[in-house]
This record gives structure tokens, sequence and C-alpha cells, in this order.
């Protein structure tokens, strides 16, 4: 997925990438991300890997300016500046979010699917009211975060 052309980054940056985008493919076991949604889905992956892994501070910054670098390849146009803004409020909204569904085990994940299927990249998720979809993406989503 990652542009061939474009100056290559550091070796870590393209694995941890991987890393991530296969955890996302678990979500097309549900169904099939869109490239906006795919994007959404690997920040959310991402988020996760930094805050579980044991990662270095200045690899964790070079991964997030690599997130903005590669967005392009998701057909994403909003300019790097604009990018770095949403992915640090969407590192929060993630951080309640997780929170939640593992401090409720009741915790509907609506503004999850909301994020990953029906608005990816919008900049405030709204909880889903397709119930039925969002109880049959639950498990996917419980594997992606193990």
């Amino acid at each position: 997925m990652l542009n061939l052309f474009k100056k290559k980054p550091d070796e870590r940056l393209i694995q941890l990438t991987k890393k991530c985008l296969s955890k996302v493919s678990i979500l097309d076991g549900h169904r099939t991300l869109n490239s906006f949604g795919r994007y959404e889905a690997l920040i959310c992956c991402s988020f996760i890997e930094m805050q579980t892994g044991s990662y270095p501070d200045s690899l964790k910054s070079k991964f997030l300016r690599h997130l903005v670098n590669i967005r392009t390849d998701f057909d994403i146009t909003t300019p790097s500046g604009q990018m770095v803004t949403f992915l640090n409020s969407r590192m929060q909204f993630y951080f309640t979010e997780i929170n939640n569904v593992f401090n409720s085990p009741r915790y509907i994940n609506g503004k999850i699917y909301n994020a990953f299927y029906e608005s990816p990249l919008s900049p405030n998720p709204k909880q889903s009211d397709n119930l039925p979809e969002v109880v049959a993406f639950s498990p996917y989503f419980a594997e992606l975060l193990k």
C-alpha cells in the first residue's frame, strides 16, 4: 500500500505500519472498509500499538509524522498541518472509547463503528443508530484489540 516513489521511511516505521494494517484487515471480516475507513482504523491501531508496545518517544513522534505522510496513499487530501491536529484529537477519542470498552462490559462501541464505517475522518464521531451492525462489529473490534 505504501507509495514506492516517495522517500523511503525508516524501516521500523514500515514494519509498524504493516503490523497495524494487518490488524486493520481483521475488520474486513465484518465488512470491507473504504479507503478513509481503513485510514481511520489505521489511526486507531497505531494508537493501540503505541500505547501497548515499548517504543521510544522519538519513534512514536516519527510514526505520527509517518501517518500524516502516508495519508495520500488512502486518497486523503487534508493538508498535513490539519492532519496532525486531527490525529492528536483522534488519539484522545480512541483513548476515551477504548477505556469505555474495557471499563464497562455493556458498553456499545457505536462511535468507533461510526468512525470506521459510517463517517470516517469526521471531526466528531456519533453513536451509530445501526445497533445490529454495531453488535456484529464488536467481536471483530475485540480481536483487533488483542
